[in-house]
């Protein structure tokens, strides 16, 4: 069926507070409507943490019933983006470990073609360097290894660059 969107340019920060027991993320991604017409704003999460506080555009996002790993949230556009046109996002959510639990790492995947995805994750407390791998399906590499990256640490922050990620590439930061 193909895909309906493609990302020119996607930004991910990710800040952990330092009790570990909460991160605040923002996605900005910018692209072009491929085929077909976006009628809505969606955010999927396959999570075991909380996720809390979905903003989308500015507007506050409603949690579809859906699959019990699978969080869908959903904003209904007022005006649908027709094909060739340009679809801007500003996402922001919260995401809270379980309780007595800690986040121990961040995932983020694009399921939507991209042609540059920057990735910033600040972790306050006892830092140590920070690890950086790629999933893609059984296949898991560091990122400082993918020929299409690059991964620059300094402190508390890391942030990783990547040019045309695969599709369902995941990167996992611990």
């Amino acid at each position: 069926m193909g895909y309906q969107l493609f990302h020119t340019s996607v930004e991910v920060s990710i800040i952990v507070k330092e009790a570990r027991t909460q991160a605040d993320w923002t996605i900005e991604s910018t692209g072009y409507v491929v085929r077909g017409e976006v009628t809505e704003l969606s955010l999927m999460f396959v999570d075991d943490n909380i996720i809390s506080d979905v903003i989308l555009n500015g507007q506050p996002a409603k949690l579809d019933d859906g699959a019990e790993m699978l969080l869908h949230f959903r904003v209904p556009l007022a005006k649908p983006i027709a094909q060739g046109e340009t679809l801007v996002r500003q996402s922001r959510f919260v995401e809270t470990a379980r309780a007595g639990q800690k986040i121990s790492d961040v995932t983020y995947a694009s399921g939507t073609p991209t042609e540059n995805l920057k990735i910033t994750l600040t972790a306050f407390g006892n830092v140590t360097p920070l690890t950086c791998k790629s999933l893609l399906g059984i296949r898991q590499v560091a990122v400082r290894d993918l020929p299409n990256a690059t991964v620059q640490q300094i402190e508390n922050t890391v942030e990783i660059t990547i040019s045309d990620p695969q599709m369902d590439q995941m990167f996992v930061i611990t």
